[in-house]
């Protein structure tokens, strides 16, 4: 397991997140444990058979961004009531879309104020699949009602931003 680190804007520390990847032909495994010392900040408003949960994000939210080309890359996002969120990012905040098939699967066990969840994507929905290079991305956790930011890369300035492409690190699975 790979532990999330926490941003320097976290005033104090409630979670700890780690995650473990793994690949097949076909497919991208990401498992997310969230061991936490709070209740999930959650809402009930977001549908959870869909993937177009606008401001997910201002939840409780593991994401996972990649791509086999640093230039264009899915944002993926799971709440620990399994509700989703799937962008295909063209440039970062200016360009993104929702195509249809950006699907992706995913379940969630909560314990208490623990959440564990595993996501499925297919190989062929993540950007530059076509040529067989390495995989590249970071992964983050948006935890709690005072906002406390983990990322696999961190960026060090004092606001999170997790569209940073130059902080994408091979996944090695």
């Amino acid at each position: 397991m790979h532990t999330l680190n926490a941003h320097c804007s976290n005033k104090e520390l409630n979670y700890q997140v780690s995650f473990e990847l793994s690949k097949t032909d076909k497919f991208i495994d990401i498992q997310f444990q969230v061991l936490s010392k709070k209740d999930p900040y959650i809402s009930n408003e977001f549908k959870k058979n869909s993937f177009d949960n606008w401001r997910l994000w201002d939840f409780d939210v593991v994401e996972v961004f990649l791509t086999y080309n640093k230039n264009e890359y899915i944002e993926l996002q799971v709440s620990p009531l399994n509700q989703k969120f799937a962008l295909k990012i063209i440039e970062p905040r200016e360009i993104y879309n929702r195509p249809d098939n950006l699907e992706f699967k995913s379940d969630v066990i909560s314990n208490g104020n623990n959440w564990n969840t595993n996501l499925r994507i297919n190989r062929n929905l993540i950007p530059g699949h076509e040529i067989d290079h390495n995989l590249y991305g970071n992964l983050h956790a948006i935890l709690g009602q005072d906002r406390e930011h983990y990322s696999y890369n961190v960026n060090v300035e004092s606001k999170p931003d997790f569209h940073r492409t130059d902080l994408f690190k091979e996944l090695l699975c």
